[in-house]
């Protein structure tokens, strides 16, 4: 059990491909799942006005990340 159970999320198209690998990585190694729009309870976006904003579910928490900060995959 990590400290993501019970997550379900979905990533932004408008992410990085780069990006989406590593989040999908570290949320899955610490049990997230991932999943469509329609039953996230997560969503994960650069932007409030992602694809399909207008049918996330209500309940589901939007988590934006800055498209012009540091990347998971530099090092400081």
């Amino acid at each position: 059990m990590g400290i993501f159970s019970g997550v379900a999320y979905t990533l932004s198209s408008s992410l990085r491909t780069n990006d989406q690998k590593d989040m999908s990585e570290i949320l899955d190694a610490n049990g997230a799942t991932r999943s469509s729009l329609e039953d996230a309870t997560h969503i994960i976006s650069d932007t409030l006005e992602f694809e399909g904003w207008r049918n996330a579910p209500k309940n589901a928490e939007v988590v934006t990340v800055s498209r012009y900060g540091p990347h998971l995959n530099q090092h400081t």
